[in-house]
């Protein structure tokens, strides 16, 4: 497991609510990813029914482990308000270089937005279709592994098996913004960096 460390200014949250919102989307977007981009096989992972779409959950038990403690962990620091954001980077398993690093930018606002249930299902459905429908990203070939990097103030107490990394920037490679998604107090910026080998 990585953790990367850098300065964050961020107003402090209270509302437990708006962190669950945060967490369900990162587990569902890095699944979706995970699958969608072809980390890992198929067979992989089952089906759930969420926000009106067919979304995908690993049944791998170490990955599910490692995606599970992660965000046991993020949930506590995006609580404290000590999350700038966290970045998922798909790794060329031969060569190592990054293939892609999917960004969440995790900012707070000071003025709650009000989400019915409806609202909140339709916002969940409009940014996981971005995730699980990206046809502006080339096809990957090469065999893969993953990482998840979290960018957190310096004072968070680091677990057990995480260690500082770098950054795993994509080396000349497209950008492209996704749609944000919006919780009651946060906002979820997404992006993506890829290495388009077809140019």
């Amino acid at each position: 497991m990585a953790l990367n460390t850098g300065t964050l200014d961020a107003t402090r949250v209270t509302i437990p609510g708006s962190v669950a919102q945060i967490i369900d989307y990162l587990k569902y977007a890095i699944n979706g990813i995970l699958f969608h981009r072809g980390v890992y096989p198929s067979e992989d992972f089952l089906v759930e029914k969420r926000f009106g779409l067919n979304l995908l959950l690993t049944v791998n038990d170490s990955v599910e482990d490692y995606i599970e403690s992660t965000l046991i962990r993020l949930k506590e620091w995006i609580s404290q308000g000590r999350v700038s954001h966290v970045v998922v980077v798909l790794i060329d398993e031969d060569d190592g270089h990054t293939i892609e690093r999917w960004v969440f930018d995790i900012s707070v606002r000071v003025v709650a937005t009000t989400l019915s249930e409806n609202d909140l299902i339709r916002e969940m459905n409009a940014v996981m279709k971005d995730i699980i429908t990206p046809t502006f990203l080339p096809s990957i070939e090469t065999p893969m592994v993953f990482n998840i990097l979290t960018y957190a103030k310096d004072d968070v107490d680091i677990p057990d098996g995480w260690e500082a990394t770098h950054p795993h920037s994509v080396i000349d490679g497209e950008h492209d913004t996704l749609k944000a998604f919006n919780s009651l107090h946060h906002t979820l910026g997404l992006s993506v960096v890829y290495r388009d080998e077809e140019q």
